[in-house]
Formats: C-alpha cells, sequence, structure tokens
C-alpha cells in the first residue's frame, strides 16, 4: 500500500526594515533565504549528518558574498531544480526518480516568507 505524501507549508511575516533589507542584496532573495536556511543552526545537525553520508563532490553553502546558488548545482543530497528572484527549489532523489523537494519564497508584498517541503 503506498503512503500518503508528506507536505508542509509555513509562512512567516517579516518587519518591514527586513524586507527592504531583502530587497537590496546584492544577490537575491532567494538567495539569501536559501542560505539562510541550509546555513541555521537548526539546520546544523542535519547538514553534519548529510556530509558524512556524501563525497567531498557536492558544493559548499554559498556565503551569500563570492558564491551564490545556481541552477542544477547540488548542495548535499539536494539539486537546485528552479530558481528565481524569489523562489528557490531545490529537490532531491536519485537522476532516475524524483523524491522530493524544498521550497524557500518570498512574498516582498505581503511580506512573507515561505518555506515547505514535500
Amino acid at each position: 500500500e503506498e503512503e500518503p505524501p508528506y507536505i508542509d507549508l509555513f509562512s512567516y511575516t517579516l518587519t518591514p526594515s527586513c524586507v527592504k533589507w531583502l530587497e537590496s542584496v546584492p544577490s537575491s532573495p532567494s538567495n539569501e533565504l536559501a542560505t539562510a536556511f541550509y546555513g541555521s543552526i537548526r539546520f546544523t545537525p542535519e547538514r553534519w549528518f548529510l556530509s558524512l553520508l556524501v563525497n567531498k563532490n557536492y558544493s559548499s553553502l554559498p556565503d551569500g558574498k563570492s558564491s551564490f546558488f545556481e541552477l542544477g548545482q547540488r548542495y548535499l543530497f539536494w539539486t537546485v531544480a528552479s530558481l528565481s528572484s524569489h523562489q528557490f527549489i531545490a529537490t532531491y532523489g536519485s537522476k532516475d526518480s524524483f523524491l522530493g523537494c524544498t521550497m524557500v519564497g518570498f512574498d516582498p508584498k505581503s511580506r512573507k516568507v515561505y518555506h515547505g517541503n514535500c
């Protein structure tokens, strides 16, 4: 019997000054948000554990100054599948089988950041 898919979506309202800062970053809001997510303290245990399972041929986390996420780039088990100034989607799975994705999005009009997994 097939298990139902897992989906979560969270949204957070940003302060006007945070929205202003995100809109002014040299890369893009989506790059800053993806870097913040993958570089966060809460993601540290998962990042550490996953880094032990993959070889060293994956990209390191962009530092937001000299390097940015790029379409097709691999980071740990994720591959950047879609990238725009306000949305970042990374998929995980094998080349033949899509297993899931992680999404980070930014809506400046509503001052919300969205994060989801499926």
